[in-house]
């Protein structure tokens, strides 16, 4: 009934208002304790991420001294291979060559016999 939805809303707003008046009342120093909170944790992550840049560039600093260190060895390794390729492929070639030449002296031979 009528009474019975007035009694359940000033029921409701009686204890809206005393959460109003708490939140009046507390609410600034709760409000600035989470944001000391807060801060701290910042300050927290910040240190955390700075720690954390400073390992990143300890690992691309070793990286690249690493790779400094052996780009003599792999400058030879590449010239070795370019070498052995380059007399692979001189060696293919004085192979045609041969056959070449040995294909003709079957010709010639095969002329001067038959």
């Amino acid at each position: 009934t009528q009474l019975q939805q007035a009694y359940a809303s000033s029921h409701y707003l009686r204890g809206r208002l005393q959460n109003l008046a708490l939140l009046d009342q507390f609410g600034k120093n709760a409000w600035l304790v989470g944001n000391g909170q807060l801060e701290d944790l910042l300050r927290e992550v910040e240190k955390e991420l700075v720690e954390v840049r400073e390992s990143v560039e300890a690992v691309n600093r070793a990286r690249k001294e690493r790779q400094e260190a052996g780009r003599g060895e792999m400058e030879g390794l590449d010239q070795a291979w370019r070498v052995g390729v380059g007399r692979v492929v001189e060696v293919e070639v004085e192979i045609a060559n041969l056959e070449e030449r040995r294909r003709r002296m079957l010709r010639e031979g095969a002329r001067v016999g038959g």
